[in-house]
């Protein structure tokens, strides 16, 4: 009876080391990958951090803001007002 069942444990066994094998590799790949995700991420924070921190940003914001009243004006856009 053991020797009907050896040949399916011994494959079984093989798939098993197999897969674990496969999974180490993913776990490197996805490591890797947000390993460089989370560093563009940092930098990116950083760049927004120097573009806020920057003397002429609060100028600049105003320009924008103006001009961004005048395009909903123009566009005739709902006034929605979120409750905090």
């Amino acid at each position: 009876m053991i020797k009907a069942y050896e040949p399916d444990y011994k494959k079984a066994k093989e798939n098993a080391a197999a897969l674990v094998e496969h999974q180490k590799s993913a776990e490197k790949k996805i490591k890797a990958v947000s390993a460089s995700s989370f560093a563009a991420w940092n930098r990116a924070l950083n760049l927004a951090e120097a573009h806020f921190r920057a003397r002429d940003f609060s100028v600049r914001s105003k320009k924008a803001r103006g001009a961004a009243k005048r395009l909903l004006q123009y566009l005739d856009a709902p006034d929605v007002r979120l409750r905090p």
